[in-house]
């Protein structure tokens, strides 16, 4: 049976996808007209980046780029993406997608794309942090933050275990390892500090 995902760029354009015929249809949400229908795109689901043009891309690593101004669907470079939403404390808005060991960050303002590198092991995660930086993660054992404005590394955290998720708060990060291992990384001082024992 047949199953759609549905998303919107903008407040008139709604995509609609049917991963099992691959078929994209893109509807104009104020006067309810279908205006486009892509055919035999690999997307088996689907997220997209609101900017003009629209980024549309799969988990499965199919990406492309809509033109809605005549209706076209241009393949871009097949990654495994990550978008960081709306409402972050980021000066632009940006896409980062994860590639092995490095992190590509496309500014949706100028659509320039840069390339962080540093980690040794793959990239499992990225999440917004404060002002312009990011934070991610990786089968290195490191916990990194970019400053997306340089493109540049500004810190690293190194552990004993597997970071495998971070979460961003007001003065630092919580990490928790693949061991039950849970830290607190502070900044800018950029001390690390073992809460897995402490108790209330």
């Amino acid at each position: 049976m047949a199953w759609i995902e549905v998303a919107a760029v903008g407040d008139r354009v709604v995509l609609c996808l049917n991963a099992d015929t691959k078929t994209l249809r893109v509807w104009d949400a104020c006067s309810d007209v279908l205006v486009h229908t892509f055919d035999q795109l690999e997307l088996r689901h689907m997220r997209v980046a609101d900017r003009q043009p629209p980024l549309v891309w799969s988990d499965s690593g199919s990406t492309y780029v809509l033109s809605t101004t005549d209706w076209t669907m241009t393949a871009a470079p097949a990654l495994n993406p990550q978008l960081l939403r709306d409402g972050q404390s980021l000066p632009e808005r940006h896409v980062v997608l994860l590639a092995g060991t490095a992190l590509h960050v496309q500014d949706l303002a100028t659509d320039e794309i840069q390339q962080l590198t540093g980690h040794t092991g793959e990239v499992k995660g990225v999440t917004p942090a404060r002002d312009s930086q990011v934070v991610s993660w990786s089968t290195d054992r490191s916990v990194r933050v970019w400053d997306l404005t340089r493109a540049a590394q500004v810190m690293r955290f190194d552990f004993d275990a597997t970071p495998t998720v971070v979460v961003s708060v007001a003065g630092g990060l919580f990490v928790g390892d693949n061991l039950g291992g849970t830290h607190f990384l502070s900044w800018p001082e950029g001390r690390s500090a073992d809460l897995t024992d402490e108790r209330e």
